[in-house]
C-alpha cells in the first residue's frame, strides 16, 4: 500500500523477519542504541502468544523512513484473561519526521491488531510523545508511573562503564557471572508471588512471560528468600518482586543494597504504578517522582476495564 505526503510516496509494508535489519538500522539512526540483529529477532518473536510482527514500516524507495509496532502479551483482569499488546518501538528517521508517518503506521497497526483478536493496546508515553497518542490515536492517559531511587554508598561502576560500549559489555558479563549463583528457573508455582493482586489489570507473569523476556539482559534471582526480577543498566533496576509481608521490607532493602554493592551500582531504581503493593510499602520511606504516563487504546467501545485498576512495574516495559 502507499502513503503520500506532499508529493513524497511511501510504501507501507507489514513487518516480517526480512525487515528486521531495517528496524535495526532505525534503532541506530534514531537513538544511537547499539543493538544487534539477534536482539531484534528475539524481541520481535512473540510467537509464544500466537501472534507475531504486528507492525508496519514505511519506505521511500530503498530508504527505511519509519516503523511502528506493538508486542502481543497476555493480561489478566478480575480473573479474565485478555490478549493485549504493548505499544513498542516508535522509530522515524530524522529526515522523515513531521510527515504524519507515525500516525499513519499506528492506525494501520491497530487495524491489524484487531484482526488478530488483540483487544487493546497499552504503553508508557513520555511527555513528548503524549500529544500524538492522545490527539491522533485517542489514547486515554490519566495516570503516571512512579519512580523511586535509593542511593548506595559504593563505586558507581555501572554508570561509568555505560558511556563506553566496549567496557559496558565486559561489565555486563561480569555482572551476569556474579549473579549466576542466585539465578532460578521460572516455574508457575514460584511465580504465583508476582500475581497476587487478582482484582487489578496486570501483565500475566507466567513461564511464557519470562521465557519471552529472554531478549533482555534481566535476571530472575532468589536471594535471602526474596524472588526478584532485576537488571543492571546504569542502575540496578528492580523489575518486579514476588509478594512478601510488609514487616520484611527492611531486610528486603538490605538485600538490594547488598546486591548493589556486590555489583558496584550506586543507585537502585523502582518504576511502579501507584496501586502496586510494593509502591504502598516504599512510599512510607522514600519520596516518589513522576515518570512516564500510563496509556491505553481500547478497541471495544463497550470496554468494561477500569484504567484505575491498571497495575504495572518496570518488568512490564518492552525496554526492560
Amino acid at each position: 500500500m502507499e502513503y503520500n505526503f506532499e508529493g513524497i510516496k511511501f510504501q507501507i509494508v507489514r513487518n516480517e523477519k526480512a525487515h528486521y535489519a531495517s528496524i535495526l538500522k532505525l534503532y541506530h539512526e534514531t537513538s544511537g542504541y547499539q543493538k544487534n540483529i539477534d536482539f531484534v529477532e528475539k524481541k520481535y518473536d512473540t510467537s509464544i502468544y500466537n501472534r507475531k510482527n504486528i507492525g508496519f514500516l514505511a519506505f521511500e524507495g530503498d530508504h527505511v523512513a519509519s516503523y511502528y509496532g506493538v508486542f502481543p502479551i497476555k493480561m489478566i483482569y478480575k480473573e479474565v484473561e485478555y490478549l493485549a499488546a504493548q505499544s513498542g518501538d516508535t522509530l522515524t528517521h530524522p529526515h522523515y519526521q513531521k510527515k504524519g508517518l507515525f500516525t499513519h503506521l499506528a492506525k494501520e497497526c491497530y487495524q491489524l491488531a484487531q484482526k488478530e483478536s488483540i483487544q487493546f493496546v497499552f504503553g508508557f508515553p513520555n511527555k513528548n510523545s503524549l500529544p500524538g497518542f492522545q490527539k491522533k490515536l485517542n489514547w486515554i492517559c490519566e495516570h503516571k508511573i512512579k519512580e523511586f531511587s535509593i542511593t548506595v554508598n559504593t563505586l558507581p561502576m555501572a554508570e561509568l562503564v555505560s558511556k563506553k560500549q566496549f567496557f559496558s559489555k565486559l561489565y555486563t558479563s561480569w555482572v551476569n557471572n556474579r549473579l549466576k549463583k542466585y539465578l532460578v528457573k521460572p516455574s508457575n508455582i514460584a511465580l504465583d508471588g508476582f500475581n497476587t493482586q487478582t482484582n487489578k489489570l496486570r501483565v500475566k507473569k507466567d513461564v511464557d512471560f519470562f521465557n519471552y523476556k529472554k531478549y533482555s539482559n534481566a535476571s530472575l534471582i532468589l536471594k535471602n528468600d526474596y524472588l526478584i526480577y532485576l537488571k543492571v543498566e546504569t542502575h540496578l533496576i528492580v523489575g518486579d518482586v514476588a509478594y512478601f509481608d510488609i514487616e520484611k521490607l527492611p531486610q528486603f532493602l538490605v538485600t538490594l543494597k547488598q546486591l548493589a554493592r556486590m555489583l558496584l551500582v550506586y543507585k537502585i531504581k523502582f518504576y511502579l504504578s501507584s496501586n502496586h503493593w510494593l509502591f504502598g510499602y516504599l512510599k512510607n520511606h522514600f519520596q516518589p517522582i513522576d515518570n512516564n504516563y500510563i496509556g491505553f487504546c481500547f478497541f471495544d467501545q463497550n470496554n468494561t476495564i477500569s484504567i484505575d485498576d491498571a497495575l504495572f512495574s518496570a518488568a512490564d516495559f518492552d525496554t526492560f
